[in-house]
C-alpha cells in the first residue's frame, strides 16, 4: 500500500471512530470569525492529563473534534453544547486528525 493510500485509510479510520465515539453535537464560537455549528464532539468530563509533576485530575472538561470539521481553537474561544458553555483554555492533544482542548465550564 502506498503512503498516500495508507494516510487516506488512517484518515477514514479516524473519521469513523470519532463519529462512533462522539457523544455530543455542539457549536463553536471563535473570538473572531463566524461560528461553526453542528460539530460532532467527544466530551470528557473526567479529564486527566499529565502536568509538570505527573498526572493530575483537572476540574476541566476535555472536548475532542476532527481537524476536518474545525482546524483549531485558541484560548478564549467557546464551545456550546445544549445549554452548557465551555471556554477553551489550551490545546492538549493534536495528532493531525483530531484535536483535544482542555476547557472550563462557564
Amino acid at each position: 500500500m502506498s503512503a498516500g493510500r495508507f494516510a487516506s485509510a488512517i484518515g477514514r479510520l479516524h473519521q469513523v471512530a470519532h463519529r462512533r465515539l462522539s457523544d455530543s453535537v455542539g457549536d463553536f464560537h471563535p473570538q473572531v470569525g463566524a461560528p461553526v455549528e453542528g460539530l460532532n464532539l467527544q466530551v470528557n468530563r473526567d479529564l486527566v492529563y499529565e502536568g509538570p509533576d505527573g498526572r493530575f485530575v483537572a476540574d476541566q472538561v476535555g472536548i475532542t473534534w476532527l481537524v476536518s470539521d474545525l482546524t483549531t481553537a485558541v484560548r478564549g474561544d467557546t464551545f456550546v453544547i445544549g445549554s452548557e458553555r465551555f471556554l477553551v483554555d489550551k490545546i492538549i492533544s493534536a495528532d493531525g486528525h483530531a484535536i483535544t482542548a482542555a476547557t472550563t465550564p462557564l
